[in-house]
């Protein structure tokens, strides 16, 4: 059982005003309306053609309020794309500082400090099946389990590309099919009404998710390669390309696409050095 705790900032995006929950019920590609005051779920905002416009967390504060969860930097981007379609709807948003903690193993929330739990900014996690992942105002103190002591932002970098978490940016942006990425059952629902962007999630979906290429870890000894490096099979064919990294005791880690006529390699080649190539476990099936 891991005794970090990973801090990030975040932004979040105070939904607001008596239409918010079918305003976003529209918009997002999770089931909104029915979560209970406190639940959280993951959702897509897509645009009309289904490509990603951010990947986010959404949070029910009240029957009348939802916070709206996403990677730093992006939360501007998210409000900007969501006025588009907002037309005659009482439905307001404001920008609040908000911080992210994730504990890596805790299998349950009694393992959150109690201030979380209070507030009801807390949920099962990405990262990992026993991760627990917990909200709070920028402006409160941080305050981890007392069991838990705060990771570095190299470490938690780390554990990001070890669990093989997708990140706005490197990995997802307007050009993402969400499917390659791993990210769509968790974050869509197939039994709700319409959504902007639903088409694509629904036709990729009824042909197996097939598509162009894949997300996938990456492992390996030699020097770190930097965004965009590619990784070539034993024939010298270009069949991956990285996206994230980051030097470890034993080498690197990292994130990146795998072809789809490449997905049944389990290696491949980076400055004469071997690298493996896993599927993230959150998308394996079981």
């Amino acid at each position: 059982m891991s005794n970090q705790v990973f801090v990030t900032d975040i932004d979040a995006i105070r939904a607001s005003g008596t239409d918010v929950g079918s305003f976003l019920q529209g918009q997002l590609s999770q089931e909104v309306v029915a979560l209970a005051v406190g639940e959280a779920c993951f959702s897509l905002l897509l645009a009309p053609q289904g490509k990603l416009d951010a990947w986010l967390r959404v949070v029910k504060a009240s029957e009348s309020e939802m916070l709206l969860l996403v990677q730093k930097g992006f939360g501007a981007g998210m409000v900007k794309r969501l006025e588009r379609f907002k037309m005659r709807v009482d439905v307001t948003f404001t920008e609040e500082p908000f911080r992210h903690y994730y504990y890596p193993e805790p299998q349950d929330p009694s393992a959150v400090t109690a201030h979380h739990i209070e507030l009801g900014h807390w949920a099962a996690s990405a990262w990992s099946a026993n991760g627990v992942d917990a909200f709070d105002a920028a402006t409160h103190p941080i305050v981890p389990a007392p069991t838990f002591d705060i990771g570095s932002v190299a470490a938690a970098r780390i554990e990001r590309l070890v669990r093989g978490v997708p990140e706005m940016g490197p990995e997802l942006d307007e050009n993402t099919i969400p499917a390659e990425a791993g990210i769509v059952d968790r974050s869509a629902s197939f039994t709700k009404g319409c959504y902007t962007g639903q088409e694509l999630v629904a036709r990729v979906d009824s042909r197996g998710s097939n598509t162009p290429r894949k997300l996938r870890c990456f492992a390996g000894s030699g020097s770190v390669p930097g965004a965009g490096a590619e990784l070539a099979d034993e024939d010298g064919q270009i069949v991956a390309t990285v996206t994230s990294a980051e030097a470890t005791e034993l080498g690197w880690v990292g994130l990146g696409y795998v072809k789809r006529s490449a997905l049944e390699l389990t290696s491949a080649q980076y400055n004469d050095s071997t690298v493996a190539i896993s599927t993230p476990a959150h998308m394996v099936v079981a």
